[in-house]
């Protein structure tokens, strides 16, 4: 069954949670293993190259370029042509991967030295057999991305939900069985099965769609020029925005191998709640932003822009202020077990505490830069990223010496921030959105979320209960003050998201 935006996030979101949720055990289970100790910190930092090559490949943006374009050919009549093109760039991608691929294994060394270059000679040896192990990961997803986008052009959103849920599930069965065994390398082992994976669930549905998915290499064809021109400036910004890790990771390499190892472990949480309000709104909602901005529709597009930011940040916000309040019982109840010893509860702590002050920045930013790619404008987004990263770099090595890792975590929420505002300033002048009612909501969220912090603390602190019960105490009432708030000041915003709540409830999963 397809489904519309609203149903499709809901659809997504509810897989992006499970898959969360998985990554946390993930998590928990290699932090019980390794703490933070110089394996998982080489580990985390093997991921820095893989990383780099999906993004320059651009499929984690291929959807944004190739759904306007398949709309196009729709628009005609021209089903067959649309899949052709599909099947173009399966190829395209999967050739394009390899070389890079290949690439990648030659140049890894000299990556590592400059990747971390406060690590000893030994560990970033480790960190270069790692990376030479996890380089077919970008292989498989590269592919994967081009099968989700089909999917996700029939606003079939069921499958590319639960394709990152399998991928979670490979590591875990991997650190559970191979890493005792293998240490880290089982981990790596792990990484590239579940890219694969990740790939194989999606591959007989997305062949079976209209007149069919068939791999070719057509590259004349004008509408893959189309596609390259929209998708090329999105490499860049991907790589932009991936190069603020390589910044945090080099210069944490400074501070200790823990150092990078409590950033790694900090962003995994941070993406709990970005991976379920951010990914999903975005993603289901650009196939519609795409369609209004081609049918000329600009008081629907500006109408479905706002509702999708305002609903994200709804979300966002709590979330945001949530992860500060209760950050440090969080780390303590998810990882301190094993080798996670009291020092990595604090120094992960710490980082999640700074890199949550950005958080309701990173989603709120991911309608606004669909937007944009739904518009056709891909450099507005990349000039705006490649600022963002000199807000890194430079907040980052100002406050790092005065706040250790934490300050690098501080650098890329300012970075968030900035480029936030350059978003919404812009697109304001554009298409002047952000009307007096939106506004007025996101304070009425910024209110409650202040009155929920009260809540949370309180019961954090007079719960009569152990840990895990007191967590769950504040959870419970954070959520409940913050809905409740928010309804009783009549915001537009509570109200829709029940409604997003309801409507998932009575639609079946897509295909």
């Amino acid at each position: 069954m397809n489904s519309g935006p609203l149903t499709g996030a809901a659809l997504l979101m509810a897989g992006w949670v499970l898959s969360r949720l998985l990554g946390i055990v993930r998590e928990a289970v290699i932090a019980g293993q390794f703490g933070i100790g110089p394996d998982v910190a080489a580990y985390q930092a093997a991921f820095r190259l893989p990383d780099l090559i999906f993004n320059l490949l651009a499929a984690g943006a291929f959807g944004s370029a190739f759904i306007p374009v398949f709309y196009k050919h729709l628009a005609r009549g021209e089903e067959a042509e649309g899949y052709r093109l599909a099947g173009t760039f399966l190829v395209l991608f999967g050739l394009a991967a390899l070389a890079l691929v290949l690439a990648g294994w030659v140049a890894a060394p000299a990556v590592v030295a400059v990747l971390v270059p406060g690590f000893d000679p030994a560990a970033r040896s480790r960190v270069v057999e790692l990376t030479r192990l996890m380089l077919l990961q970008p292989f498989f997803f590269s592919l994967s991305l081009v099968l989700t986008t089909v999917h996700q052009a029939h606003r079939a959103f069921l499958l590319p939900a639960v394709a990152p849920v399998l991928y979670n599930l490979a590591i875990i069965a991997a650190a559970l069985l191979l890493a005792p065994r293998l240490g880290v390398d089982g981990l790596a082992v792990g990484v590239v099965a579940g890219s694969a994976l990740h790939m194989g669930v999606q591959l007989p549905r997305a062949f079976a769609y209209g007149p069919g998915l068939k791999p070719n290499f057509d590259l004349l064809r004008p509408d893959v020029g189309e596609v390259l021109l929209l998708l090329l400036p999105r490499a860049a910004g991907l790589a932009v925005y991936q190069l603020n890790f390589w910044v945090l990771t080099a210069m944490a390499s400074l501070i200790s191998p823990g150092a990078v190892a409590a950033l790694g472990y900090a962003w995994t949480l941070l993406m709990v709640p970005f991976g379920v309000i951010g990914l999903p709104f975005g993603t289901a909602y650009f196939p519609e932003l795409s369609r209004l901005w081609a049918s000329g529709d600009r008081d629907g597009l500006r109408r479905t822009v706002a509702e999708g930011l305002g609903l994200s940040l709804y979300l966002a916000i709590p979330a945001s202020v949530g992860l500060i309040v209760i950050g440090e019982p969080l780390v303590r109840v998810l990882f301190q077990r094993g080798n996670f010893d009291e020092a990595a509860v604090a120094a992960t702590t710490w980082a999640l505490w700074f890199f949550a002050l950005g958080l309701w920045a990173e989603v709120g930013s991911e309608i606004l830069v669909r937007t944009f790619y739904a518009m056709g404008d891909t450099l507005t987004p990349v000039g705006i990223a490649a600022g963002g990263l000199l807000v890194t770099f430079g907040t980052g090595f100002l406050l790092f010496r005065v706040l250790g890792h934490g300050g690098l975590a501080a650098g890329l929420s300012a970075a968030e921030m900035c480029q936030f505002a350059a978003l919404s300033v812009i697109l304001r002048r554009r298409l002047g959105l952000f009307e007096a009612g939106l506004a007025r909501d996101i304070f009425r969220s910024i209110l409650a979320a202040e009155l929920m912090v009260i809540g949370a603390a309180f019961a954090l602190a007079f719960t009569p209960a152990g840990l895990i019960g007191r967590l769950g105490a504040a959870l419970i009432a954070a959520a409940g003050i913050y809905v409740a708030v928010t309804t009783l000041l009549g915001s537009r915003l509570a109200r829709e998201t029940f409604g997003v709540v309801r409507r998932l409830g009575r639609s079946r999963p897509g295909q």
